[in-house]
């Protein structure tokens, strides 16, 4: 095949690889992923206002980790660009060109396709190109800085590093790490001539520097969030980053070529062009387990590592293609092939293949063996990208219900503010002080890695609003529920005990409702509703509130509300003069116990100070009732505990 042929149709399989996996139920394209919003926000902060700072008029932090990107999405606003539009394009773009940077490690023969082809089938990077986030573009400023240290490009290999070091911190350990290999070449052949790029990495040193300074400036600190979590290495972070690759090396289908540059490595038969790349994969891997590992679908964090190891199994695949050896050339191609079904298997739905039975073997391959995020699943694979992507459209919805429907200065508690953030432009306080400043803290956290926080601190901060979880469950979370899904997966100590007490007695503050939010991000007063439970300060005093009025043995409810849309249940309990309980059914008929509902799914609008009629009824004439109670539920509440019910039950005794 003619090479030049190879690599658009390798451009082709990027193309539809990324539109094929990053779209969303309705074969739409999805949005950028829920971290990328929050560049967006702080982009149209400093567009409109002219500050980095998450929220209107509090001081700027250094909430995300790419100033680079924020830069990029200032440029799409001022634009009029849509902002998540024009960032994705942008990535898509970097992802593009990484193939034909890829490709000018081998010019002159159709080896030299073997990476850019292992790079477009890589599922990783087809949902990093759609993403929304820098990653794809760091990815391409990683191979391109590489490209021009092998071939001594000195103009071109300043301005990429440059980049790097601009563009996210590992970058700039990317740069250091090419420095570190130019003085170990300098050092090993001192007499040899040689092109040195040691002043060249004087611009890239000069503008790191410099965005010290700037940082000082705007942020009050000399360092990025990343650098300060050095000094919160445990053994505990280190075993999760171990996973964390283990999960890599099965997870990615392409990586059991591996085997190529390791025993061409051993060998000593590695060209010195595999041998560097090798060494700067390797070393950007202990930099990610350091951080505990990453997240994000199909090891997003992992994909400018992506582009070294692959450059490094191009060299080694080269060599066995040219050995003599009998059968050599054919098994490398065969296991290249093997590689690349590997890869387009993760980039699709566990299933069977045509009559084999694969799909329980699939599904177990796609289980991640690192601890889960809360409220997701972590699986790896397709099954990842289409939580991420359900999820930012979740909380999107969410994001937009707020803004229409909450007051502008209350504040958001959640562990996921990027999107909630950016369309509710309400003033959000991230629970891992990631986009926000974690109490008693100078700096925000990193954004990269496994990151806990003091719950009871954060909590003190008396939010109005709460979002617990972010996955539709359709039956209401317990006081225990809440307190111990956030205690095991963000708290600083979750297994201190006292500690989950505390948290479930701050938790008392709040009550639970369930709102509807609409689904596919629409405003559109008539569209599709999903309930969504938040937690509400009940010191707002915003429940519905129930008045009955009975006339013989007829009786009249009215409830009201003076908060946003919100969804319940009515229960009417009828106690007779033995004690027993008679639960009043929607046809009127009476149920003996106190669980049947009257009513479901009630939706409640705000009615001012004046009270709307919400059901009338009567009891049988032979059931002698002395008391009637009426209470408002949240839809699907099972059982009777701190946030089953929505409002004051109210009690009427009857006269006998």
């Amino acid at each position: 095949m003619n090479r030049t042929l190879a690599l658009f149709l390798t451009l082709a399989i990027l193309v539809a690889h990324t539109l094929a996996i990053h779209k969303d139920a309705l074969d739409a394209i999805a949005p950028p992923y829920d971290e990328a919003h929050v560049a967006f926000r702080i982009a149209r902060n400093f567009v409109q206002t002219g500050s980095l700072a998450w929220d209107h008029g509090s001081p700027p932090v250094e909430s995300y980790s790419s100033l680079l990107w924020i830069a990029v999405a200032a440029l799409g606003e001022r634009l009029n660009f849509a902002v998540t539009a024009f960032c994705q394009t942008v990535g898509a773009l970097s992802a593009m060109l990484a193939i034909f940077v890829l490709a000018q490690f081998s010019p002159g023969r159709l080896a030299g396709v073997i990476a850019p082809l292992l790079f477009v089938v890589s599922g990783g990077v087809a949902a990093a190109a759609g993403s929304g986030a820098e990653t794809a573009t760091l990815a391409l400023l990683v191979g391109a800085s590489y490209l021009a240290f092998e071939r001594r490009a000195k103009l071109a290999f300043a301005a990429c590093i440059c980049l790097c070091v601009a563009t996210r911190a590992e970058g700039i350990v990317f740069v250091l790490m090419l420095l570190a290999l130019e003085i170990a070449g300098a050092l090993r052949r001192p007499q040899q001539p040689r092109i040195s790029l040691l002043r060249w990495f004087l611009p890239a040193l000069v503008l790191l520097g410099l965005l010290m300074l700037l940082r000082h400036q705007l942020f009050g600190t000399w360092f990025s969030p990343f650098a300060h979590s050095w000094v919160e290495q445990s053994a505990q972070r280190w075993l999760t980053g171990a996973k964390y690759l283990g999960d890599f090396a099965r997870g990615s289908g392409w990586t059991i070529l591996m085997v190529f540059p390791l025993y061409y490595l051993v060998r000593g038969q590695l060209t010195g062009v595999g041998r560097r790349a090798l060494l700067l994969a390797a070393g950007y891997a202990a930099l990610l387990a350091c951080m505990g590992g990453g997240h994000g679908p199909m090891f997003q964090p992992m994909v400018p590592m992506t582009a070294l190891l692959l450059i490094a199994m191009q060299e080694s695949m080269t060599i066995a293609l040219d050995s003599k050896r009998a059968g050599w050339p054919q098994s490398t191609w065969a296991m290249f092939l093997v590689a690349l079904a590997c890869s387009a298997l993760l980039s699709k739905y566990p299933g069977n293949l045509g009559l084999l039975q694969t799909e329980g073997l699939h599904r177990r391959w796609v289980v991640s063996s690192t601890p889960p995020r809360l409220s997701y699943q972590e699986s790896l694979g397709r099954l990842g990208l289409v939580e991420e992507i359900e999820v930012t459209q979740r909380l999107r919805s969410l994001g937009i219900f707020m803004r229409e429907h909450l007051d502008p200065l209350h504040h958001v508690l959640t562990p996921w503010p990027g999107s909630l953030g950016y369309l509710s432009r309400l003033r959000v306080i991230d629970a891992l002080g990631r986009a926000t400043l974690p109490p008693n803290a100078v700096q925000p956290r990193p954004w990269s890695g496994e990151q806990r926080a003091d719950l009871l601190a954060v909590l003190a901060r008396s939010p109005e609003y709460i979002v617990p979880a972010i996955n539709w469950e359709p039956v209401p979370p317990t006081l225990k529920d809440v307190a111990l899904s956030w205690s095991q997966t963000l708290d600083i100590a979750p297994s201190d005990e006292r500690r989950l007490q505390a948290l479930g007695e701050q938790l008392l503050a709040f009550e639970l409702i369930t709102v509807p939010v609409p689904l596919g991000n629409s405003t559109n007063p008539r569209a599709a509703t999903q309930p969504f439970h938040l937690l509400r300060r009940r010191d707002l005093d915003l429940a519905p509130r129930l008045t009955v009025e009975v006339e013989g043995r007829a009786f009249k409810i009215k409830v009201q509300h003076r908060a946003h849309q919100q969804q319940v249940d009515l229960r009417v309990v009828l106690r007779d003069s033995s004690g027993r309980q008679w639960s009043l059914e929607p046809t009127g008929r009476v149920h003996e116990d106190a669980t049947a509902m009257m009513r479901t799914s009630i939706l409640l609008f705000p009615t001012g100070d004046r009270a709307i009629e919400l059901a009338a009824g009567s009891w049988p004439a032979d059931l002698d009732i002395v008391e009637l109670r009426a209470v408002l539920r949240n839809p699907l509440a099972r059982g009777e505990h701190h946030y089953s019910s929505v409002s004051e039950a109210v009690v009427v005794p009857l006269p006998r």
